[in-house]
């Protein structure tokens, strides 16, 4: 059975080929006959849900993409939670062998050129990815009085700074290694929002091969790398004219002479619910200071009552605005955000002086801005 459901997400491809198919052909371990195993993926008119009943310890699927992109295999059709027994691969025109032993998730997959390029992306990043999940198990474990410790904190921070600039230059090194895969391109991209690494990302990009380079990925990702460049420390920030609740049109030049965080969040986003508490912080602290927040919301076309009761329910009292295209907000596009929360902290002169500001940050930022000024004068 397969099902058609338009998802507006804007998906990164790889490939020059126009329609071509894909075959899946998997041997089921243990997983018993008569169990289904559901594929899900992105083609050309949406996001593609088909199933395969197991029979006699095999499955199969087979379909038409425009080009090769991201798939999951589960063993139900909606997934949820860290926990789930799902792989995530590639789809790309050729017959794509999984051989699962006892769950989904650790198939092992041949056939695949694109999924190869990705194994040994995977191998090459495990020390470091392991540190990253290491240090993040021990502040989960770490007691409310630890992370009131400034030593605790330097220490995981140093730590945890550590391994993400490992892994980091790892993705660097791969690129530069492949510059015909379009794993590289997804290796690349996550590095523009690094701006000790963005230059150079960029440099490895444009050195990729013309063809991956035209891809829709890297058209993406060029698009990605104009906007980090755009948006790094000391640029001038971009315009930003969108509507506000009432339908009113507010403009981020109307704020100038201030500093202003421009926040990009979505009713929908639970980090972006749990930031939102640091921020009411801050700018009741501030508001009186020359400080004022900007919400850009990144909801979806009809989710224009949730956005208003988050904007309540969240005691946002600042200038809200959307234009409800989900991720295809023009404000996000053109400060290349890929994941939220974000923000970027501008300067009342327009240029932008921060990003990233999180829980305290923010506070412990302003203070030195707006405090340091209050002092001189």
């Amino acid at each position: 059975m397969k099902k058609i459901i338009l998802f507006a997400v804007l998906i990164l491809p790889f490939s020059v080929f126009a329609q071509q198919s894909f075959t899946i052909k998997g041997k089921a371990g243990a997983l018993k006959d008569g169990k289904k195993v559901y594929l899900s993926y992105f083609s050309k008119t949406g996001n593609v849900l088909d199933s395969s009943t197991i029979n006699k310890g095999q499955f199969s699927f087979k379909g038409r993409i425009n080009e090769p992109s991201k798939g999951t295999l589960s063993l139900k059709p909606e997934i949820k939670g860290d926990k789930k027994d799902a792989l995530v691969l590639y789809l790309e025109p050729a017959t794509i062998l999984i051989a699962v032993a006892d769950s989904l998730k650790y198939a092992q997959i041949t056939g695949s050129a694109v999924n190869a390029d990705e194994a040994v992306l995977r191998e090459l990043a495990k020390s470091a990815q392991d540190e990253i999940n290491t240090v993040n198990v021990a502040y989960q474990k770490a007691t409310p009085q630890q992370k009131r410790e400034a030593e605790f904190m330097r220490s995981f921070s140093k730590r945890y700074t550590e391994a993400t600039e490992k892994l980091l230059q790892i993705q660097l090194a791969f690129a530069k290694a492949h510059p015909n895969s379009f794993v590289s391109i997804e290796a690349l991209t996550s590095l523009a929002s690094k701006e000790k690494l963005l230059d150079e990302a960029e440099k490895v990009f444009l050195a990729l091969s013309p063809e991956v380079r035209q891809t829709k990925a890297g058209k993406a990702a060029a698009e990605t790398f104009t906007a980090a460049q755009k948006t790094k420390i000391g640029q001038p920030a971009i315009t930003i004219i969108q509507n506000d609740v009432n339908g009113k049109p507010v403009s981020l030049a109307d704020f100038k002479g201030k500093y202003v965080l421009i926040d990009f969040w979505a009713s929908w986003c639970v980090p972006c619910r749990k930031e939102n508490p640091h921020l009411v912080k801050a700018y009741h602290q501030f508001k009186d200071k020359g400080f004022t927040i900007l919400g850009i919301s990144l909801d979806k076309p009809d989710a224009r009552d949730a956005w208003i009761k988050a904007i309540a329910d969240d005691q946002l009292e600042w200038p809200q605005v959307s234009d409800l295209k989900f991720w295809d907000n023009e404000a996000a596009r053109a400060y290349g955000v890929k994941s939220i929360p974000s923000n970027f902290l501008i300067d009342p002169n327009g240029k932008i002086i921060a990003k990233g500001l999180r829980g305290e940050r923010l506070a412990t930022k302003l203070a030195e801005l707006i405090g340091s000024e209050t002092n001189g004068k």
